[in-house]
């Protein structure tokens, strides 16, 4: 984008201005939005510079304003990094700089600053914002991990949200990424399932039910039937023992189990928009584990007990021993993640981080999974992406007592309110306009807390159309589709050619301060794409497209865009097409799809 080019251009010549004026260098130059557009289109901020030199913020602002315009009036500034292109160099008024109290504000020329945000943004289209931020560096990705026992539920439904979000906001970066998925898929809990059905299930088949429901049914039964009988914990157990021995009938039973499963599984994550690119299921690695935990026995990384049980001592890191087998020989969950590990990085060698999207109840287990990790000899750099949990108005949810929600019917619930909302609006029934909608709202309310916040999920105040919700976001790029059309049909009634937005330079731009505001806001969104990458936070995004939501329908109260005079009406249109261009791909970048009407 020509913006990006004119911002080093600006930052150069601060940094330029900062060397002659106060004689230090300036390595990173920060340049922010002003609180009004009357303040300017960029600002500086001198307190910094004020701390390293001890001198009054103000008297340096004013300092670098005059040296500022007299470098940008001959010309310097052009920064190496900028484009090579020269007539994207800035003319000499095409930006003032005046000192305002400890700030340094830019004033960006009008068809300048239009030209430079709003032509670059339709331009660029589909691929507004993308960088090579991460060009040549690949990401392994794990995500989603749910159990054979049960349905996904709420708890997914934020991880797979996550996980989805950050692989699409990665890749826009340049970033190749690989999006992997563990499955849990055999242990005492799974053998819980497939007990109850055993004594109980009498050879019955999911019929209309979907199947992992079904399952799930048995799993909740386990705890039920434990007040009765509290041998079966026993009995679970000593499935798992045939399970492991390679008993016929249990693990006939166990494949029959586990295909109910996957298929309800794929309706929700087809109806989720997840993919994945490999899956690993527990039952073929959980033995392989015992031989990383027998060749760091044989490297003096791990020790024997008395007992015969293997253990890694961890207290010189802040963190405890660690039984990595016991004394029966079995493996406990943490050894399998340390072969999982060691497979991924023969797996994916060019591979520069391996992310686990695991809640932060789990954050004791990643310490120190890491520290064995590195004392094993794996260099490969590990991160945990943590978040917090997802509670019901209602309080905490337990999977054990049976309150849990599950990831279907809370999608059916917002679906089936979303459905309740188009019908206040019009008659037409439109069930694949409310699933969009539905979508929006889980996935939105989802994603625009940031990942370590715990979420109190409230059904109905996601599918508003109204405040921060993905809804309101979605019925605004809606309401300027709908502004598209009417300018087209208005063109064909007065007999004038279909065309699409004029270009920029053949307009007399001139902006009010509203209209600065919002060129200013998608200005920043390359920025805000970024930092959601580094900071694996798709939250930043999310807060970005309603306060750009917001300030455009604030603008639609205040000024026309049809009956407005030729130019101001082009100039408007064109503004909004780029605001359209850039919700979109932000939404898109959540993983929610932007409707057309709403």
């Amino acid at each position: 984008m020509f913006y990006h080019d004119l911002k080093l251009n600006i930052q150069d010549l601060i940094r330029q201005a900062v060397k002659k004026e106060i004689g230090i260098d300036l390595d990173k130059i920060r340049l922010d939005l002003p609180p009004s557009p009357d303040l300017g289109d960029l600002s500086f901020s001198c307190f910094e510079v004020a701390g390293r030199v001890k001198q009054s913020p103000a008297e340096i602002a004013s300092s670098v304003a005059s040296a500022f315009a007299t470098s940008f009036a001959r010309g310097y500034g052009r920064s190496k990094k900028a484009s090579a292109d020269k007539s994207l160099v800035p003319r000499n008024d095409t930006v003032k700089a005046q000192a305002v109290g400890p700030y340094v504000n830019f004033f960006i020329k009008d068809d300048v600053l239009f030209s430079a945000i709003i032509s670059a943004i339709i331009e660029q289209a589909d691929n507004v914002g993308d960088s090579q931020l991460g060009q040549d560096q690949e990401v392994v990705l794990e995500y989603s991990s749910p159990n054979t026992n049960k349905p996904l539920h709420i708890g997914h439904l934020r991880n797979n949200s996550l996980g989805d979000s950050l692989a699409r906001i990665l890749k826009s970066q340049g970033y190749k990424v690989h999006k992997v998925g563990v499955i849990n898929d055999r242990g005492a809990h799974i053998c819980k399932s497939m007990l109850m059905y055993q004594k109980y299930g009498q050879d019955q088949l999911p019929a209309d039910r979907k199947p992992d429901h079904f399952v799930g049914h048995f799993y909740q039964m386990f705890e039920q039937k434990m007040v009765e009988d509290s041998t079966l914990a026993d009995q679970a157990k000593e499935m798992l023992i045939k399970w492991e021995d390679g008993d016929p009938e249990v693990r006939a039973l166990w494949k029959k189990m586990n295909d109910w499963i996957y298929a309800g599984w794929k309706v929700t994550y087809d109806r989720l928009g997840n993919t994945f690119e490999k899956l690993y299921y527990e039952s073929d690695i959980y033995q392989k584990g015992k031989e990383v935990v027998a060749q760091g026995l044989t490297d003096g990384v791990f020790y024997k007990l008395a007992d015969g049980a293997v253990e890694i001592n961890l207290e010189s890191e802040n963190l405890d021993k660690k039984i990595l087998m016991r004394s029966n020989g079995t493996s406990v969950y943490i050894t399998q993640d340390l072969y999982l590990a060691e497979l991924r990085g023969q797996e994916f060698p060019e591979a520069h981080k391996f992310i686990y999207v695991v809640g932060m109840d789990q954050e004791y287990h990643f310490k120190v999974l890491f520290s064995i990790l590195k004392k094993l000899g794996l260099e490969q750099n590990f991160y945990h992406l943590s978040y917090g949990i997802v509670r019901l108005p209602s309080g905490k949810m337990s999977s054990r007592a049976g309150t849990v929600v599950n990831a279907d019917d809370l999608i059916d619930e917002v679906v089936g309110l979303a459905m309740s909302e188009i019908k206040k609006r019009t008659d037409e029934v439109n069930s694949d306009l409310a699933e969009s909608i539905g979508l929006a709202a889980l996935k939105y309310y989802l994603l625009h807390v940031a990942p370590r916040k715990d979420i109190t999920f409230d059904a109905e105040r996601a599918v508003s159309f109204e405040g921060e919700t993905g809804p309101y976001i979605q019925y605004t790029y809606a309401r300027m589709q709908s502004i598209k059309i009417k300018n087209e049909k208005l063109k064909i009634k007065n007999s004038q050619p279909k065309a699409g937005p004029p270009r920029a330079e053949k307009l007399k731009v001139i902006l009010n301060s509203d209209e600065r505001e919002i060129i200013n806001k998608l200005g920043q969104f390359p920025e805000v794409l970024e930092r959601s990458a580094e900071n694996y936070d798709p939250s930043l995004m999310a807060h970005y497209l309603f306060e750009l939501a917001a300030i455009i329908n604030s603008f639609y109260h205040e000024h026309q865009v049809l009956k407005a005079a030729e130019d101001e009406r082009e100039q408007r249109l064109m503004m909004l097409e780029a605001v359209s261009i850039v919700i979109k791909k932000g939404l898109n970048l959540l993983g929610i799809d932007a409707v057309e009407r709403m």
